[in-house]
Parts: structure tokens; sequence; C-alpha cells
């Protein structure tokens, strides 16, 4: 697990320099495998999907709003489980 600094600059060092936030879609969940499996039935491409574990989900809740606000898409309804702990980005 890690906090939500460091998984925050971690996203900004994943991003840089491949395109503005609007081409990415950041989530949160509790079953990431899953999840990538659904965005991928969706048609969607995920060759840069990247997933990080945070310490919590208020801590995953926040940096999901702190990248939904910077224009990332993605919808903040997320599942709201006790284990709902991954923030993923693609």
């Amino acid at each position: 697990m890690s906090d939500k600094n460091t998984i925050a600059a971690a996203i900004e060092k994943r991003i840089a320099g491949i395109g503005g936030y609007a081409n990415w879609t950041v989530g949160i969940t509790s079953d990431w495998a899953r999840r990538k499996n659904e965005h991928s039935n969706d048609g969607k491409s995920l060759g840069c999907w990247t997933c990080w574990q945070a310490d919590s989900l208020s801590d995953a809740r926040q940096i999901e709003n702190y990248f939904l606000d910077k224009g990332m898409r993605g919808g903040g309804g997320g599942n709201m489980a006790t284990g709902t702990t991954f923030v993923y980005i693609f």
C-alpha cells in the first residue's frame, strides 16, 4: 500500500508526456483485475493500465477526485466497499 501523495506523484510521472489529463481515465475499485476486464470488455484500450493500492478508501477517493478535477475521464462513482483501495489509470 502507498500513501496518497506517493500515488498522486506516481500518476503524474506516469502520464507525463503522454497527452494531457483528458487523455486518461482514473477510477477506484476493490478488485482491479475484475475492473480491468470490465473496461476491456467495453472495448477500451488498456495498454497503459497502471494500478496502485492506497492506504484507505478515503485516500483512494481523494486521489480519484483530484485527477477528475484535473480533467481525467471517469465517473467518480466507484465501489464504496471496504476493500475499495485500488486506484487505476489508463
